[in-house]
């Protein structure tokens, strides 16, 4: 793409970015088995939140009578019917023991959701690098990560569009060193000793993660669009 700059390491006026033949790097390898570890921790990580919620909800205790098979076959030898006499349930018993049956058979004991939590942030910022980079090779003179960052963030929406005046000196929400911070405290979630600690650790990064997520999408999804016109010609 043909750029304008100023002194230092300006960004191309055009930020969008435009494919130019051969420019671009494969984006295969490794991704794949992310996103594979991104959504094997996440169906983990709902699941042992339904199990909380379902242990934990509160409502009027009732009283079942005779167990359907499934009920029966889950709770194996928890099946609180075989320790007493009688088949009368309580609901908020049996509603516990449900849970605790689940996470016994997904083994979602506290340190397996600390490892799920974390690995699920370290996919996500593992492909958040490789969109990174993308957008990075895709200029005819790469930029530093650090103006590409600023150029995701505070860029116009158009490459038509002059850059906004305050482009240089507005101060960047998310830097290299946040990056490197959301990193290394994802790594730490595996190491807390009960999962709600980890739980509290992964919402204070994932939040934040998830809005930068949203800003660099639309550039790589214009990427592929060019990649695709390219590949049309």
């Amino acid at each position: 793409m043909t750029t304008e700059t100023t002194a230092g390491n300006a960004p191309p006026r055009a930020v969008a970015p435009r494919l130019r033949p051969g420019a671009t790097k494969p984006r295969g390898g490794t991704s794949r088995d992310a996103h594979a570890d991104i959504v094997d921790s996440a169906v983990l990580i709902y699941f042992f939140l339904c199990c909380e919620l379902l242990a934990d909800e509160r409502h009027l205790a009732h009283q079942l009578g005779t167990p359907g098979p499934v009920i029966t076959a889950l709770l194996g030898e928890l099946d609180p019917a075989k320790s007493r006499s009688g088949y009368a349930y309580d609901t908020m018993e049996l509603r516990m023991l449900i849970a605790a049956r689940l996470r016994q058979d997904l083994r979602l004991d506290h340190a397996a959701v600390t490892r799920a939590l974390s690995q699920h942030l370290t996919g996500r910022l593992s492909v958040l690098d490789r969109r990174l980079e993308t957008i990075t090779d895709f200029f005819e003179r790469p930029p530093l990560h650090s103006t590409v960052l600023r150029i995701i963030q505070f860029g116009p929406k158009s490459a038509a569009d002059a850059l906004p005046t305050e482009f240089w000196t507005r101060k960047l929400p998310v830097t290299e060193a946040t990056l490197e911070d959301w990193r290394s405290r994802a790594h730490r979630i595996a190491e807390a000793a009960h999962a709600h600690d980890g739980l509290r650790s992964f919402a204070q990064i994932e939040s934040a993660l998830k809005h930068f997520e949203e800003r660099v999408e639309p550039f790589v999804e214009d990427i592929d669009r060019q990649e695709e016109h390219w590949r049309e010609r």
